[in-house]
């Protein structure tokens, strides 16, 4: 799912902060919150469930977004103690990005959130080059 917005939350921010999410730096929190940008949001939160995997709703919540044309890339994961994220559930998220020029930074942030239960969020904040 894609929102549209000029700026990422603090409160979005504050709770990847709270949540003792690995591998954000405090330049990147302000980076986002730079309204100056052109920011998009990319947001999917795959449960597991007897019908399908985590793996197979990631790949269909992540098949149609279109990364080109973008100067930056923020990629966040969350996942709960009781369900972690394994490697094949990266797969599709991997996918999306291989569109992405090789010049294009990506900076990644994966954390825990045991609200989550049996669920994997994934956000992707995209700067649209001007």
């Amino acid at each position: 799912m894609k929102q549209k917005t000029n700026q990422v939350s603090k409160a979005v921010l504050d709770g990847i902060v709270e949540r003792d999410i690995l591998g954000i730096r405090p330049e990147d929190i302000d980076y986002l919150l730079d309204s100056s940008k052109d920011i998009d949001e990319y947001v999917s939160t795959a449960e597991k469930s007897n019908d399908e995997s985590r793996k197979q709703r990631l790949r269909c919540d992540l098949q149609d977004i279109n990364l080109s044309g973008y100067n930056s890339l923020f990629v966040s994961i969350e996942f709960s103690k009781k369900c972690s994220l394994t490697m094949d559930e990266l797969e599709p998220i991997n996918e999306v990005l291989s569109q992405v020029k090789e010049d294009v930074p990506i900076t990644w942030s994966v954390g825990t959130d045991n609200s989550l239960g049996n669920s994997v969020s994934v956000s992707i904040f995209g700067d649209r080059a001007m």
